[in-house]
């Protein structure tokens, strides 16, 4: 499986070079590149990847300030001209510290680096197929961009080709779909009980059992929402709530 990859530069020739470098790596695929610090955050937010090449002195955030603002942590590898910046980076758990300019070689050597540590928590936990659980979600509605925390969420649910999240704050879309949340949010608060939705297990109420083998699981919210469960489903949540008592 390819790893995926942002770079943030707001120089261009440095940019066009890290992409031409990349371009030679099969196992990179690059899915966004930023211009600024403040593009980086957004597309970091919408894309999430799970590596990210970044520069440190960027218009509007520095490559420092954009992992202090970030909900979703990537895996880091710096690149910029100034040695300066490297006890600061690596205090964010860095990957590598690469100066500019950089042979091909340094920088497979970098990737090959966080290939390895990404492969060691995939064999050592049971969240994500392939990156780390994620600590909120983004809601993206034209121009604006909204951060949920996970708690606040009642149940996630496919409704007419949009992904919905059911809040405490209301209705709010996202932009995964349920099978990439369902790799990315923690297991033990969040369950597949259907195929068209995802609840938050701490927002269970009561459950009933209903027909054909499935269950109805009523919902701690304002409007008692009811979903009934696949025969699939009932047998993770019987076996979770089984395992609790």
């Amino acid at each position: 499986m390819n790893l995926r990859v942002i770079i943030a530069e707001d120089e261009a020739p440095a940019r066009n070079k890290l992409k031409a470098q990349l371009a030679t790596i099969n196992s990179i695929e690059l899915v966004a590149e930023a211009k600024s610090g403040l593009e980086a955050l957004t597309l970091i937010e919408e894309y999430q990847p799970q590596l990210l090449l970044m520069d440190i002195e960027m218009p509007h955030l520095s490559g420092l300030d954009v992992l202090d603002a970030l909900t979703y942590q990537p895996y880091i590898i710096f690149t910029t001209a100034y040695s300066k910046f490297a006890i600061d980076a690596f205090n964010h758990d860095t990957i590598d510290y690469l100066l500019k300019p950089f042979p091909l070689q340094r920088l497979k050597a970098a990737i090959e680096k966080a290939e390895k540590r990404i492969k060691l928590i995939h064999n050592s936990t049971r969240v994500g197929g392939d990156s780390i659980a994620l600590k909120r979600l983004v809601s993206k509605c034209d121009d604006r961009m909204t951060f949920i925390d996970l708690n606040d969420i009642s149940y996630i649910k496919s409704e007419q080709g949009s992904i919905i999240a059911h809040t405490e704050k209301g209705i709010k879309p996202l932009q995964m779909g349920l099978d990439q949340l369902e790799q990315k949010l923690n297991p033990d608060q969040f369950l597949r009980l259907h195929r068209s939705y995802l609840i938050n297990l701490d927002r269970v109420s009561e459950i009933q059992r209903y027909l054909n083998g499935k269950l109805a699981v009523i919902i701690d919210d304002e409007q008692k929402t009811t979903l009934i469960s696949s025969r699939s489903g009932a047998d993770r949540l019987k076996m979770i709530f089984e395992q609790g008592s």
